[in-house]
């Protein structure tokens, strides 16, 4: 249902800021395997995921150019 659903994507736009690099891959990787609402998306994740790009963990860094280069 839409309000699950609307709580799990607020839970991994927490976790992308997360102080640990694994839980912030985690939640790039989660992005990845659901589908997002492309203003939702464009609103909350992108600008995010533009930050991890620069992130000091190599994997946070290639998993946010990854989920970046999907949509």
């Amino acid at each position: 249902d839409n309000e699950f659903k609307n709580e799990v994507l607020q839970q991994i736009r927490r976790s992308l800021e997360d102080n640990v690099p694994n839980v912030r891959r985690a939640a790039i990787l989660g992005l990845m395997d659901i589908e997002i609402d492309n203003n939702f998306f464009k609103a909350q994740l992108e600008p995010v995921l533009r930050k991890l790009i620069n992130d000091d963990d190599e994997d946070c860094r290639q998993a946010a150019q990854q989920a970046l280069d999907m949509k």
